[in-house]
């Protein structure tokens, strides 16, 4: 087995295989900037793991464009067994290739996946954060027509069939009463796909016994920022969501100091590597590649600037998202 990716999730990877009873040999680590001796395995450069094409090879990338980037050059080297490594840190499947990894189906995917897509079940949050990207302390505490932003999901699975990550956030997503809806309803038009609620957390112990049993039936994954305010409850959080056995992430606090600008669309714009890039979002029947600018309206409404609202692009029928296809 070769794993893609000699980083902080590749390492986490490797120590969670060997803490496990399989009885697998690493041949190494894939990776395109580094070579040499990583973990005490080598590094391969993609020359090397042209050659083990009947591998199983894990793909250990956090970013899914990459992911996908990498997915479509390994295809082309002859690999067919080809995981994804979810790297979540509370994960209740007891077999590490069906829950702890994804396997990829090379038929399935095709030639045009969508990465990750977003969708705000909430717009505005129970936080007041100084450079929210999606501007959430701007919105009024109201909360958006289900159905239509179920519709963008709905429309969208016609010209995506594969869909890497669907990502329920805001604001904060379980804000809205109608959580369970949004999770029922696009679990159901994506069946397979990794969905994913970002959240402060700060709801979650106060969640109805009937949403947390949701969330563990449709194999949601719950990712916690992990905010000062967070931080004084996460014990309480994690005893909620290991009670239902619900799958998390925590994204600790180190990674909350950035004051991000991610207003820039130039290919030689300076925050090319933000980390919104390929963070596809839907919204009233558009789609964005920067899911930032769907929240424009929001800054011009309470600055009075005029910055454009145009973006996207709309469904053939005017009532969905749709940018590119799948084979």
């Amino acid at each position: 087995m070769i794993i893609y990716g000699a980083g902080d999730l590749g390492e986490k990877f490797l120590e969670r295989l060997r803490s496990t009873d399989e009885d697998v040999q690493v041949v190494g680590y894939a990776d395109s900037y580094r070579t040499g001796n990583y973990m005490g395995l080598t590094a391969l450069d993609i020359t090397d793991v042209s050659k083990y094409g009947g591998l199983r090879i894990v793909i250990c990338i956090i970013h899914m464009e990459f992911v996908f980037e990498v997915f479509h050059l390994l295809k082309g080297l002859g690999y067919r067994d080809i995981y994804l490594y979810l790297g979540k840190d509370k994960c209740f499947a007891n077999d590490i290739w069906n829950g702890e990894c994804e396997k990829l189906d090379i038929e399935e995917i095709g030639d045009y996946p969508l990465p990750h897509v977003e969708v705000q079940p909430a717009d505005w949050c129970n936080l007041n954060c100084r450079g929210c990207n999606h501007y959430s302390p701007l919105y009024a505490h109201v909360f958006p027509d289900r159905e239509k932003r179920i519709r963008d999901i709905r429309v969208l699975k016609t010209i995506f069939t594969y869909v890497g990550r669907i990502y329920l956030l805001g604001g904060e997503p379980f804000l809205n009463p109608e959580i369970d809806m949004y999770v029922s309803e696009i679990r159901a038009v994506y069946p397979k796909t990794t969905i994913v609620i970002m959240t402060n957390g700060l709801l979650i112990p106060k969640l109805k016994p009937e949403v947390l049993r949701l969330l563990h039936d449709c194999h949601i994954i719950v990712q916690v920022s992990d905010y000062n305010v967070t931080h004084k409850i996460l014990d309480k959080i994690k005893d909620k969501l290991l009670e239902y056995q619900i799958d998390y992430n925590i994204e600790y606090n180190s990674r909350k100091v950035e004051f991000i600008q991610p207003l820039a669309i130039r290919t030689d714009s300076p925050y090319r590597n933000c980390n919104a890039r390929g963070c596809y979002a839907v919204k009233d029947g558009k789609i964005a590649r920067c899911p930032q600018l769907m929240y424009v309206p929001a800054v011009n409404k309470y600055l009075g600037l005029k910055l454009p609202e145009e973006v996207g692009f709309t469904g053939g029928d005017g009532s969905g998202a749709a940018a590119g296809g799948a084979s």
